[in-house]
């Protein structure tokens, strides 16, 4: 296997605040705590001594969600128990529950985040460093999860219900899984096996999830968390309280967006209460009415104050954090230093700094994931006939014409002479014409704008010819572009796993894992 690595800000698919954010630039400054480098992590580590967690809550709570898993989950069963020692630290990411693993994306950020365990335990061996997943199963954006993607075929989970995820029942799974399998085909029969054991043992979206990344990354000690939980809630339960009654998220995140608005694009904008509450198939808004009592939109439910305390107190699992409050819930549940996420993410993180400091919770470092493009050998074939550079691969298709045509030798004629030609010979008649005659000057201007208007016509009728006359060339570039981009969006953002997996002949997640380093992130060509 061959790699290329692309800088961000040569790809033209990532957002300039991310490149802004890699290379310092000091406006972003006031909005995080630690820059993102290596050598950070030794600041990182003393300052999260300072901060300590419920570690033996943590730890039951995690032996309570694997339940049975465990026996065979050696390695994050390991994982879990170091948790108990003040010199284990976690480094996290999380995601929705897409079925399948969703897009690669989804992959790239577990992988990224393995690999810096693995860095930080070459860096810092008087430490211990166990990568997470979060789970963010109380999401119920239920369009974003139930479909997936493999060899062009859109497959969709037409049963998959509403309200949070994580509860959602896997019926319906199973058949997806034997499509799978037909797609893939008997030769890869093992991975679509892993989909389709954990969607048929599993009764709900969380527990067959866990499975799934157990079996895929278990053995690099991938510990798989779900932060719906009540005994984990409990902990959380006075930063929820504070957010119900004071609005504490919204009153710090309102100042900070006022200054973010100069440096970057708002990702993410807060409520005034940034909670849910949440049951089986219901998951809704918290509000407060004009008399000071909490609403449950879209519902019956109202409390007042000493009812939402009790309620707060019984079933803490009923509540659940938005996007604003999820980071800080996870920070006050490990002991972590760094998160892992993609360009939004990290544009919400920073959002997001005055947030954790209004609830004097430990801010961690952001780190962006690695991102990767994965190209077969028909891929590389093709690159290689064309003459394309990898860097050439993010140029647009008709650049990409223009430059094997010109390899060739052939290129549409230059008709930039004939521009000027024609703009300078109306300019001289306008000259010659408005001595003799002031009003004959517009005539002048509609004449020149035509003939402008008949060259610019004649240039797009010999682009085509070229085209035509280059067909098979054009179709070569098509098939290359929609690998790299499918629909004109990456590769990452819309191809499953599966079916890349096995182009990779089921070896894709070793392959990639020493190359995922959020420490140097990249556009990494994968050939």
């Amino acid at each position: 296997m061959k790699t290329a690595r692309v800088p961000f800000s040569e790809t033209g698919l990532f957002p300039a605040l991310l490149t802004k954010y890699l290379s310092g630039d000091e406006s972003l400054r006031p909005f995080y705590r630690f820059k993102p480098e290596l050598h950070s992590f030794a600041e990182a580590i003393a300052e999260r001594r300072k901060t300590k967690i419920n570690r033996q809550v943590l730890h039951d709570a995690l032996m309570h969600q694997y339940g049975r898993l465990i026996e065979t989950a050696q390695e994050a069963k390991m994982s879990i128990a170091s948790l108990l020692s003040e010199d284990t630290f976690t480094v996290t990411t999380g995601h929705q529950l897409n079925i399948f693993t969703g897009p690669l994306y989804c992959v790239y950020k577990v992988l990224s985040t393995i690999r810096l365990a693995q860095q930080l335990r070459d860096a810092h061996p008087e430490c211990h460093f166990v990568p997470v997943f979060w789970m963010a199963s109380e999401d119920h954006d239920i369009a974003e999860i139930d479909h997936f993607r493999v060899y062009g075929n859109e497959l969709k989970w037409e049963q998959a219900g509403a309200g949070p995820s994580g509860r959602l029942s896997t019926a319906g799974l199973d058949d997806l899984s034997n499509r799978l399998q037909e797609l893939l085909g008997e030769q890869h029969q093992s991975i679509s096996a892993v989909f389709k054991n954990a969607y048929s043992r599993h009764h709900n979206l969380a527990d067959a999830t866990r499975e799934i990344f157990n079996t895929l990354f278990g053995k690099f000690g991938l510990v798989v968390l779900d932060g719906d939980d009540s005994v984990l809630k409990r902990e959380f339960a006075p930063m929820m309280l504070q957010e119900l009654t004071r609005q504490t998220s919204f009153n710090a995140m309102s100042e900070t967006n006022t200054r973010f608005q100069a440096v970057g694009k708002l990702q993410v904008t807060p409520r005034n209460i940034n909670l849910f509450y949440m049951q089986d198939g219901l998951r809704e808004r918290i509000d407060r009415s004009e008399n000071g009592d909490w609403n449950v939109l879209n519902t019956s439910m109202v409390f007042n104050q000493a009812q939402l305390e009790k309620e707060l107190n019984l079933h803490p699992e009923c509540f659940s954090p938005n996007v604003v409050l999820r980071p800080v819930y996870q920070e006050t549940t490990l002991p972590n230093l760094a998160y892992i996420g993609g360009p939004g993410e990290l544009n919400y993180w920073l959002q997001l700094k005055g947030v954790f400091d209004a609830f004097d919770v430990y801010y961690p470092m952001v780190l962006m994931r690695s991102s990767f493009i994965l190209l077969n050998d028909a891929d590389v074939s093709r690159m290689e006939k064309l003459g394309f550079a990898v860097t050439d691969l993010f140029q647009s298709q008709d650049t990409l014409l223009v430059k094997a045509l010109e390899r060739i030798g052939e290129t549409a004629p230059d008709l930039s002479g004939a521009y000027k030609q024609t703009s300078d010979a109306f300019d001289m008649l306008k000259q010659q014409l408005s001595k003799v005659d002031a009003t004959l000057v517009p005539s002048v201007e509609a004449e020149k704008a035509k003939a402008m208007k008949a060259i610019s016509n004649l240039e797009e009728k010999a682009h085509r010819a070229v085209k035509r006359k280059n067909e098979q060339m054009l179709a070569q570039i098509t098939k290359l572009k929609s690998r790299i981009a499918p629909s004109g969006v990456p590769q990452e953002r819309i191809e499953g796993f599966p079916g890349l997996n096995a182009d990779f002949s089921g070896k894709l997640i070793d392959e990639l894992l020493p190359h995922a380093s959020p420490i140097e992130p990249c556009h990494t060509v994968v050939m």
